[in-house]
């Protein structure tokens, strides 16, 4: 599916923890991209 799109996006939880991972390509090459995501979400104020 990379090879098609050039990026593919996802999450994963281990350990109670979130995270989203985002592979790409670059002009450099492949890279990847790990967030971590909070425990809770914000409100928006």
């Amino acid at each position: 599916m990379l090879s098609k799109r050039w990026s593919v996006d996802y999450a994963m939880s281990f350990n109670q923890v979130r995270v989203r991972i985002n592979t790409f390509y670059t002009t450099r090459g492949l890279s990847l991209a790990i967030r971590l995501l909070p425990e809770t979400i914000p409100d928006l104020s």
